[in-house]
């Protein structure tokens, strides 16, 4: 392209004085260019160096370099021991002098005023690194935990929200600190909302962990309220929770409710059985009031369709000969009433059971045995399908029972125990007056 005559900048050197001088003029600014890379090329190689005096000569050779300033003063503040706040903040203030605009440098400024008793302008250095940087989760999940330890609750509230939103990741950590707080469940929610379903799921999955049986309710009442859409398995911790803290009314309403909510399937109980899939008809949940299947070694659970006793299925546990299990791995929890007789059956089939110790079921108090343990008489070698049965009455305080497929060990030296059993038609009913189901 040819730029014309008019566009062009004419520099006329027809003398050699004039040429000399341009070449003096290329030479200065060369040089002069030449010492301002050299000036940033040497302060950036003093910092990377591991020598903090070296570190300052950096900052102060290019004292308009806002990383130099932070580079000391973190060091100040949590390398050096002990720590000098006061230094790393005046560090962090030349930074700032530096580049105003950071939201990086106005964050460590508010970190080292409140750590040397100074939250006013802890709080102010905050507020301008949401100025600098307003839709930054990290500047709001900080200042909103600065405003947590300052227990101004009804500010931070919205900056964790705001948090929460753009980074999910920070919400078990959110729900903690209000919680640590003093905030109640409650609380927590109506100040996290409006949130995406998962703040109600980690906050129960949260208050489980704290075994916190009234919070978790409050927040499993609000998930229920919300309509949230969850799965069968995300119930089954907190009706477990509920079992282990002995509130039992508790946990059958939540189990009940989130059978209802989820649409889980559920068969027709048999003659008014309180047995949960006791045909075994569906895959199970491994915990709550389902029955539970704890894997141990020497033994393997499958369902099997091809050998029932009613329905499309049974369930078929085979011991490999290799171990002498004392095995009740396979157990449900069933509330019941106390000082009430009840008839508890299962149909087992058998082939090759070896040792003295057979299979059979246990019926007992889960929380106190020794108010009630019964036994169903145990099968060894090979039978076919065969009914177990017992009766018995409940404690005058029993509210739970635990039913287990139960084999004792065996007490003789040729103790292994190999074969099959198959399981299915598992019931329990009350018994009335006249001894009738």
């Amino acid at each position: 392209m040819v730029v014309p005559v008019s566009a062009q900048t004419l520099i006329k050197l027809q003398s050699a004085g004039s040429r000399c001088f341009f070449l003096f003029l290329v030479l200065l600014s060369a040089t002069g260019f030449g010492l301002l890379a050299g000036k940033v090329w040497l302060a950036e190689h003093w910092n990377d160096l591991p020598d903090p005096n070296l570190w300052k000569k950096a900052a102060e050779l290019e004292p308009g370099n806002a990383s130099y300033w932070l580079h000391l003063g973190v060091y100040h503040e949590t390398v050096l021991f002990p720590s000098d706040e006061r230094r790393a903040l005046a560090e962090f203030r030349k930074a700032a002098l530096a580049n105003p605009h950071s939201a990086e440098v106005w964050l460590h400024i508010a970190r080292a005023s409140e750590n040397s008793g100074d939250p006013a302008a802890a709080r102010a250095a905050y507020q301008k690194a949401r100025l600098c940087h307003p839709i930054s989760a990290v500047v709001a999940w900080r200042y909103g935990s600065f405003l947590i330890r300052q227990a101004d609750l009804p500010e931070a509230y919205p900056e964790i929200r705001r948090s929460i939103q753009a980074d999910p990741s920070l919400t078990l950590s959110a729900i903690s600190q209000f919680w640590e707080a003093g905030q109640d469940a409650r609380q927590i929610l109506d100040g996290l909302e409006p949130v995406s379903a998962r703040v109600y799921f980690t906050a129960l999955q949260f208050f489980i962990s704290q075994r916190q049986a009234d919070a978790t309710l409050a927040v499993w009442h609000r998930i229920l309220d919300r309509r949230l859409t969850f799965e069968m398995q995300q119930a089954v911790p907190l009706v477990n929770e509920l079992i282990r803290q002995d509130r039992i009314d508790d946990a059958v309403l939540t189990w009940r409710e989130a059978l209802l909510a989820t649409h889980w399937p559920v068969d027709a109980q048999t003659a008014g059985s309180l047995i949960f899939d006791g045909k075994f008809e569906h895959d199970t949940l491994n915990g709550g009031f389902a029955w539970r299947m704890n894997p141990t070694s020497g033994a393997q659970y499958a369902f099997d369709g091809g050998v029932t006793h009613s329905g499309a299925r049974s369930l078929r546990v085979t011991f490999n000969g290799s171990a002498n299990p004392d095995f009740a791995q396979i157990q449900q929890y069933v509330a019941v009433e106390p000082a009430r007789r009840y008839r508890f059956s299962a149909f087992l089939r058998a082939a090759g059971i070896t040792t003295e110790s057979g299979v059979g079921f246990e019926v007992e108090d889960a929380r106190d045995p020794h108010v009630l343990n019964q036994f169903t008489p145990a099968l060894t070698g090979s039978h076919p399908w065969t009914a177990a049965e017992v009766e018995f009455t409940t404690g005058p305080s029993t509210r739970l029972l635990l039913i287990s497929l139960r084999r004792k060990p065996s007490q003789r030296l040729d103790n292994k125990l190999s074969g099959t059993v198959w399981v299915d038609d598992v019931t329990l009913a009350p018994v009335s007056s006249g001894g009738k189901r």
